[in-house]
């Protein structure tokens, strides 16, 4: 128990020593830079997910996945320029709304792990957070980058 109360600090120093590490010096990332973080991070939650001595790698990934989201929030989706003039207001509104979203889901996440529901969390992983990614990714993505996501897939 006493390693597990110096472990979690620890990881979560280090979660914003990586987060950090990966904002430019000018202070700004792309949105594609930052979905990229997610899709990393995404994969290493799910890995960790499997094993329940990985809880405190699984909660870093969670840490740094909400960190990502709280920076890609404030800027705007990919396919702003493709959205005529005066619907752009309402769709960066939609992003961030969509954002928001995200990070409700992912404490929800959160809460599974540290609940020690590990299967919970794979189900809102393998269910719920993919189907925001599919209907982000088909809502704000721009043709462009959404034709090349396709790959991804």
């Amino acid at each position: 128990m006493r390693k597990t109360f110096l472990i979690v600090p620890l990881l979560l120093a280090a979660a914003v020593v990586l987060l950090a590490a990966a904002i430019p010096d000018d202070g700004h990332q792309s949105l594609h830079e930052l979905m990229e973080g997610l899709k990393d991070n995404l994969k290493g939650l799910s890995q960790n997910l499997e094993n329940e001595s990985q809880q405190p790698a699984a909660l870093l990934h969670v840490s740094q996945m909400q960190g990502i989201v709280l920076l890609a929030k404030e800027l705007e989706p990919d396919n702003m320029e493709e959205t005529p003039e005066a619907d752009r207001a309402a769709h960066k509104l939609a992003y961030r709304a969509a954002m928001a979203a995200l990070l409700g889901e992912l404490a929800v996440i959160e809460q599974d792990i540290c609940k020690g529901d590990n299967a919970a969390a794979m189900e809102a992983v393998r269910g719920k957070l993919l189907e925001m990614r599919e209907a982000g990714h088909d809502r704000f993505q721009s043709e462009h980058e959404h034709h090349d996501d396709d790959d991804d897939h």
